[in-house]
């Protein structure tokens, strides 16, 4: 570098050899913390602070309830009248179309193939034909589903309800806990670790697959450390963008007080690097794109050789490309 007098401004990493190389043979020149290398840091510790305290593939409950807070689960049975109070009423609108077209009753009879007094019973009918099937079971499903969501089993479920006021018998609440079961089983999907760390790149309203990103909304709901977390990183970013350099300190003070480890050894780095960092938030304009776009380059050449070939091919390919 001595050979280079000129040199007033140096993009790089946090190479701490670099640092120094240009602070002996450059005193005066702007050093400036790459942006790339900057993020780079932060979304491989925040994925670190993830490995850490999530598991690989992350159960996912789609709890959803009524507004009385209780959600209707039906057993076998019970889903076989619903389906078939479907069809009727589906039927019964079809016969209400012939009807107002003009068709009387005796004509309906003989293209739907029912009898007359059906014909009649279904214009009449105004509503799905479902009988109420209320149950003592009802109000103590999201318990249940809780129980069941925790592991525990059969007769542990009904002890618990039982003290939770159950009144009901125990052969009733069995045939119930088949219906929900299966409820839980359907409305039951998982999330990959790995889905879940596109946030740090980012916001989750800008994932394009729709499921992924309504089970990381979901989890996020429950998850109150990694959303400060995630809403550090967006403010991060903004900070590395804005031009104002002070921002970072407060940014740092605040990073502080959640006291997770992996995030106190990014502001570390920052804080060994400071002045290079800052100077990432003053000088937009300067970055190691193009130097690293050339290094990649000849990676790229060097791999495509696979090493069966010589030091002074490689030289002559590189010195082509360019």
């Amino acid at each position: 570098m001595r050979q280079f007098k000129k040199i007033k401004t140096v993009t790089r990493d946090f190479s701490i050899t670099y640092k120094k190389a240009i602070e002996t043979t450059h005193p005066r020149a702007k050093q400036i913390a790459d942006r790339f290398h900057i993020f780079k840091n932060l979304t491989e510790d925040m994925g670190e602070y993830m490995k850490r305290t999530i598991k690989e593939r992350i159960k996912i409950v789609n709890m959803c309830v009524e507004s009385d807070g209780t959600k209707k689960v039906l057993n076998a049975e019970q889903r076989t009248k619903v389906e078939t109070a479907e069809r009727k009423w589906e039927l019964g609108n079809e016969i209400k179309e012939l009807k107002s077209e003009g068709k009387n009753n005796c004509e309906i009879s003989r293209m739907m193939n029912i009898c007359r007094p059906t014909v009649i019973k279904y214009l009449k009918m105004t509503q799905i034909p479902i009988l109420a099937d209320n149950s003592i079971v009802d109000k103590y499903i999201p318990l249940i589903k809780e129980l069941i969501n925790k592991g525990r089993k059969t007769n542990e479920i009904y002890s618990a309800v039982k003290s939770a006021g159950y009144p009901g018998k125990q052969s009733l609440l069995y045939s119930r806990l088949k219906g929900i079961r299966q409820e839980i089983r359907e409305n039951t999907k998982y999330l990959n670790r790995s889905q879940l760390k596109k946030v740090l790149y980012k916001p989750v309203d800008e994932i394009k697959d729709k499921d992924v990103r309504g089970m990381i909304e979901q989890y996020l709901e429950t998850n109150h450390e990694l959303r400060k977390i995630i809403e550090m990183v967006r403010r991060f970013k903004e900070i590395i963008f804005s031009g104002r350099p002070r921002r970072l300190d407060s940014w740092l003070k605040k990073a502080d007080l959640l006291a997770i480890s992996e995030l106190t050894t990014f502001t570390n780095l920052l804080r060994s690097d400071i002045k290079a960092v800052k100077n990432a938030i003053i000088y937009q304009h300067y970055s190691n794109g193009l130097t690293e776009g050339f290094n990649n380059k000849i990676k790229v050449i060097k791999r495509v050789m696979y090493g069966r070939c010589s030091f002074e091919l490689l030289r002559l390919k590189i010195l082509a490309f360019n």
